[in-house]
């Protein structure tokens, strides 16, 4: 009877132990896999009901991260390049993050997170449109109105770095290189063809309208998109990783 209690109890422990590591796997696993399992109609219901079994639990302990910024494609990378105007008219412009300037690579990957995150949240300007509800119209409008007013705190907040000169600030994005064009034309992945400006557009009668308004002065409003300026920077190749 001892050897038959002692036997049940090892198997119990074992049994624990078993379905604390199978639960933790399902909590590293399920995250990655609702991302992949996610199309335009939502996440796959199979797999959303599951990963609400882990669902505190893997952020409790952040492992319910984006992990596609670590995939085999992660896609592009999101910028901000900035100028800044002083009284007299002189400019400098920079891109941020730059891994030369912010240092040590946490501060980096913090302004990495930041300007992803800006692009994350963009929302073109609503104007008017017969293709959308009203509910859609002030969907979209409130989400433009939180874009504006992040945005216009990245303003503010370089304004004061830069000693309360004028800033300007439009989206880039860094393309990864397609691995077949890759191959026939090698590439650094700091080549300035791999950077783009992101135009801010409108959502007007008939479509969307790709121009950007200035103000009636003829001066660039802060957080500008399409501002005059040199070549975009080269940036470290880690830009793209």
């Amino acid at each position: 009877m001892m050897l038959t209690k002692q036997f049940k109890s090892k198997n119990a422990v074992k049994i624990a132990i078993t379905a604390v590591i199978l639960f933790h796997l399902l909590a590293i696993v399920l995250p990655p896999l609702s991302f992949q399992a996610q199309g335009s109609s939502g996440v796959s219901p199979f797999v959303g009901r599951l990963s609400l079994l882990v669902e505190r639990y893997s952020q409790f302990l952040y492992m319910n991260r984006g992990y596609a910024f670590f995939a085999p494609d992660p896609g592009p990378s999101h910028l901000i390049q900035v100028r800044v105007q002083d009284s007299k008219g002189n400019r400098e412009e920079m891109l941020y993050p730059d891994i030369n300037r912010q240092w040590p690579r946490l501060l980096y990957h913090r302004y990495f997170m930041l300007t992803e995150y800006l692009h994350e949240i963009y929302r073109p300007r609503v104007n008017s449109s017969n293709a959308l509800t009203v509910e859609d119209l002030v969907g979209l409008r409130e989400e433009r109105e939180r874009y504006d007013l992040i945005r216009d705190s990245y303003s503010r907040h370089l304004q004061s770095v830069h000693g309360g000169k004028q800033i300007s600030l439009r989206r880039i994005e860094h393309l990864l290189p397609r691995y077949d064009l890759y191959r026939r034309d090698p590439r650094p992945l700091n080549d300035p063809i791999s950077y783009r400006v992101l135009l801010d557009t409108s959502v007007v009668e008939g479509g969307e309208d790709r121009s950007t308004s200035r103000t009636k002065t003829g001066e660039l409003p802060p957080s500008t998109n399409d501002f005059r300026s040199r070549k975009v920077r080269e940036q470290p190749s880690r830009d793209a990783q």
